[in-house]
């Protein structure tokens, strides 16, 4: 081999390493080293009372260099509770240099969200009660920076409020309470909640005597076997309301044995409360309502969160 190949053929290998050398790896949400990860700390107020009881959530981000975020690495994933930690498929990486936000939605299915960070959630029903009666939380504007690779935490807020009924006698013989029904208010809404600002929800028409979903139609027996006290209902999961004008519970009873004389009871919500108009997202409103000896029932609600108040009001029935 002639002097002059050996040299070109020297040369071409030095500059071909020079290159490699100088090749930089290019980091993308498949290719990264640092897996995005998830956790939720620990949600109260209402029914989900812990992260263990949330089993699955949604999921949104989008990622852009400084402010901007233009790219979307979830578009509404589903993240599963293994009970050892929240996995997804298709795992994605931190891209570095680059900025990221996210969002999610519990349950998995109910809502949206759009890159400015607006969740919607579109006709949620709360209709159903008791262990089927459904949470709905949202968590958002959840920062992370590919420099910086770390869990990302969501906080959960409720989006409902929770209402309980719970029905009570003194009356040493007892009272039978069969019939329940609560009515003049709605069952099913759309949310719409702004990265900042305040939530708005879109109710449905209220539900009536006749149509109403809440609906006990058992005989509940107050006795000294339940301590006279029962909740009917379990837990109502219900949409925020502005106004209880028109909501009412209305149930019939008769005391001991006496089957054969029976009373009705229609008691406006707000009217018989004190002053509590309405309901707000994620507090909890529970209706202790007693049937008394005197044959007059007295209706009581306790407010808890960050306004913790007792109202009672007495109210007679018109038989």
């Amino acid at each position: 081999m002639k002097r002059g190949n050996i040299f070109f053929w020297f040369a071409a290998a030095v500059a071909l390493m020079a290159i490699a050398g100088c090749a930089k790896t290019v980091h993308t949400p498949e290719n990264g080293e640092q897996p995005i990860g998830f956790n939720v700390q620990e949600p109260t107020k209402a029914a989900i009372t812990g992260a263990d009881d949330i089993s699955s959530f949604e999921v949104w981000g989008w990622y852009g260099s400084n402010k901007e975020r233009n790219k979307n690495v979830f578009d509404g994933i589903l993240v599963n509770n293994t009970g050892s930690g929240w996995v997804y498929d298709n795992i994605q990486y931190w891209v570095p240099d680059m900025n990221y936000t996210f969002y999610a939605v519990y349950p998995f299915g109910a809502g949206e969200c759009s890159a400015n960070g607006t969740i919607t959630v579109k006709d949620f029903n709360c209709s159903a009660f008791g262990d089927n009666a459904v949470d709905l939380m949202t968590a958002g504007a959840v920062e992370g920076s590919g420099n910086f690779p770390q869990s990302v935490v969501f906080n959960f807020s409720h989006e409902l409020a929770k209402v309980k009924f719970t029905v009570k006698t003194a009356d040493p013989d007892g009272v039978a309470v069969s019939l329940l029904k609560l009515y003049g208010i709605s069952a099913q809404g759309s949310l719409t909640k702004p990265q900042k600002g305040s939530a708005l929800w879109s109710l449905e028409k209220a539900v009536g005597s006749d149509d109403t979903p809440y609906f006990v139609n058992e005989e509940v027996v107050l006795n000294a076997g339940n301590s006279y006290t029962a909740e009917p209902y379990g837990e109502l999961l219900l949409p925020p309301h502005a106004a209880l004008a028109e909501a009412k519970l209305s149930f019939s009873y008769y005391y001991g044995s006496n089957s054969s004389h029976i009373k009705s009871a229609d008691i406006p919500l707000a009217a018989g409360t004190g002053g509590i108009t309405s309901w707000e997202a994620g507090k909890s409103y529970n209706y202790t309502v007693e049937i008394q000896a005197n044959r007059d029932i007295k209706i009581n609600v306790t407010v808890t969160d960050w306004d913790e108040r007792d109202t009672s009001v007495t109210w007679t029935p018109n038989n």
